[in-house]
């Protein structure tokens, strides 16, 4: 896949298409487009066939060079709108150019239609939505489609869009290449990736600059890591903790850490769940540990100066004669007792050991991700996550890197009156806030998690929802999504970069 930009005159393409963005009354410049190609849009512009409605595209034949050539014109915002505006634009796009086996084509750029050129970032958002509709998962596909999407061309005739799209396309690429794997991970089914399995399959893949531990089975027990061993010991597969460490600032000694939720499939242990018809999209529960992988992976391929250590507890959730039972009593990483009030309550447990562990190199910030409850999708539903955050100043700087990134959160309390309720009756903490996990059960978890952190800055993310959707999300796409990776590489590259 490549991302190129080329200042020529759009009507001498050689692509297997070419995208124009319109507008109602727009006036297309001769330098950008050319007079032939002008004069035979011009037309369908001004008459009645052309609707200038959000994201209506037409599809055309247009004899260039003496031969018909394919056009693709797509209403746009008159004035330049919000930039998610531009990848869903971006993303229905895709669809259907690969429903029409295109596999490259040009575009003029939207700072060129703007004729713009302080605010660069349109047709990067177009670009990135572009390359999330393209994404295709084929690994059990005895048949399939011969075409996929090799290059996208900017056509401009501004300097600076060029030089902008030179610099960032390779980063484009590597993020959407993690992305990729990630969704990959997630749609794999669990008879294939499961705890060890997916420690192989990402020790394949890592780049030279990340180090990588990873400690199984009864190792978790002698390095005290019996969260994670107690909630993968039922199945046949067992768990592990995988251990990652990228040094991109080694002249400091400051950090990040993440963590990221891999189990890799959940039936809920005793407390089975209920919600037989939805089974197999548990899967899709290692989805944090898929998240983190790709961000790590990323930020080494980028060389972004700072130090990251990823924290991966992977593990099975199933039934069987030595799975975890309900009153059971562990001991976490940190010392504190747990009483297990519900074992379908275990993405925290393994997230409660990995915590702590983060905390041990002092890091500027812990973050996790994890498809934790249903709680938050019945508040937010599937087009965004919920988060939480014990610092203000983290709250707001995900915030705004959210909606500059358009992957939507949405800050949740961390509401003090209900710590109360996690004490447990014969030990330091029970695994569920009160007797059913419908009530605030999202909250609680994050309580729950909070007490592991020693108070270190500190941002949770649920992507119970967002990051495994039943429907379409307007430009992230259905199951899968990826959410999160971009906007934690942003979050990352303005708030914690080291200077070199």
């Amino acid at each position: 896949m490549k991302i190129t930009c080329r200042k020529k005159i759009a009507e001498t393409f050689k692509k297997s298409a070419l995208l124009i963005p319109v507008y109602k009354g727009i006036n297309l410049s001769d330098e950008v487009v050319g007079e032939h190609l002008i004069s035979a849009i011009e037309p369908i512009l001004n008459g009645d066939d052309f609707i200038f409605e959000k994201g209506y595209t037409s599809s055309l034949f247009i004899e260039l060079g003496n031969k018909m050539r394919r056009v693709y014109l797509v209403n746009v915002p008159k004035e330049p709108g919000e930039y998610r505006e531009y990848m869903e634009i971006g993303y229905e796009f895709a669809k259907l150019i690969k429903k029409d086996r295109v596999s490259d084509f040009s575009v003029i750029s939207l700072e060129d239609i703007y004729n713009d050129d302080k605010d660069l970032m349109h047709s990067k958002y177009f670009i990135e939505g572009v390359l999330a509709g393209s994404y295709q998962f084929l690994k059990y596909n005895t048949n399939p489609p011969s075409t996929t999407l090799e290059e996208i061309e900017i056509i401009t005739s501004l300097p600076k869009q060029k030089k902008f799209v030179d610099q960032i396309s390779s980063e484009i690429l590597t993020t959407f290449e993690n992305i990729n794997i990630l969704k990959d991970a997630v749609l794999t089914t669990s008879n294939e990736l499961y705890p060890m399995s997916y420690a192989k399959m990402m020790e394949d893949m890592l780049p030279d600059n990340i180090s990588m531990e990873v400690i199984a089975n009864d190792e978790l027990l002698n390095n005290k890591l019996e969260c994670i061993y107690t909630v993968g010991k039922g199945s046949v597969n067992k768990p592990c903790l995988v251990k990652m460490h990228y040094q991109g600032a080694p002249n400091t000694k400051a950090n990040i850490a993440i963590v990221g939720k891999g189990i890799t499939f959940d039936t809920g242990g005793e407390n089975i769940k209920s919600m037989a018809s939805h089974m197999h999209f548990m899967k899709s529960d290692m989805t944090g540990a898929a998240t983190m992988y790709a961000v790590i992976r990323s930020a080494a391929q980028l060389k972004l100066p700072v130090n990251i250590y990823a924290y991966l507890p992977l593990a099975e959730n199933k039934v069987s004669s030595t799975s975890i039972n309900p009153g059971d009593i562990i001991t976490a990483a940190s010392g504190k007792t747990i009483e297990i009030h519900n074992t379908d309550a275990e993405g925290r447990l393994v997230l409660a050991d990995a915590l702590f562990l983060a905390t041990q190199t002092e890091p500027e910030v812990i973050i996790d991700i994890a498809t934790l409850t249903g709680g938050v999708v019945v508040a937010l539903g599937e087009l965004m996550a919920g988060f939480f955050a014990n610092r203000r100043f983290l709250a707001k700087s995900l915030e705004d890197t959210s909606f500059n990134i358009s992957e939507d959160v949405w800050e949740l309390p961390l509401y003090e009156h209900y710590e109360k309720h996690l004490k447990g009756t014969h030990a330091d903490l029970q695994n569920i806030g009160l007797q059913t996990l419908s009530q605030g059960g999202t909250i609680f978890s994050a309580l729950f998690l909070k007490q592991f952190v020693d108070n270190y800055p500190w941002i949770h993310l649920d992507i119970a929802g967002v990051g495994f959707t039943s429907s379409e999300h307007p430009w992230l796409g259905k199951g899968a999504t990826g959410f999160g990776v971009r906007l934690l590489l942003e979050f990352i590259k303005k708030d914690y970069l080291q200077k070199q």
